[in-house]
């Protein structure tokens, strides 16, 4: 296998674990000093304990993600990162009901490919199409 099956392979893991795991079988997949910028954290999390309570709040929300698009970029020796777009479909409160939304968003991982765990994670929402200046 090469660094980018094992990227694609642990992200996918990933997605699986989000959708039918605990937060602590999630927080398992993050390096011990891992770092996670997550979609709808305010605070960058550092570390599992940390992690697993970000979770904990986001398994309220019963997500279900899936792939959109993936670019794997080589980091050296035991590094490897995946940067693309996934949509994840959350429940919401609106006024006294609950609703299914679709949250398209961007993603990092920066994995270590030889323990096979997450170093860094960022996800934010995907912007809204309004033009911009670039």
């Amino acid at each position: 296998m090469n660094k980018s099956d094992d990227i694609y392979d642990i992200i996918n893991l990933w997605l699986h674990t989000v959708r039918y795991d605990d937060s602590k079988e999630i927080s398992k997949l993050y390096a011990k000093n891992a770092v996670l910028l997550g979609t709808v954290a305010e605070n960058v999390k550092q570390g599992r304990a940390v992690i697993k309570t970000y979770f904990d709040e986001f398994k309220k929300k019963n997500p279900v993600g899936v792939l959109n698009s993936i670019i794997f970029q080589d980091l050296g020796k035991n590094y490897g990162s995946a940067d693309g777009n996934y949509t994840f479909e959350l429940d919401e409160k609106c006024g006294d009901e609950i609703i299914r939304v679709k949250v398209p968003a961007r993603y990092t991982f920066v994995v270590n490919t030889k323990t096979k765990l997450i170093q860094t994670h960022h996800s934010s929402s995907t912007p809204e199409n309004k033009p911009t200046a670039i």
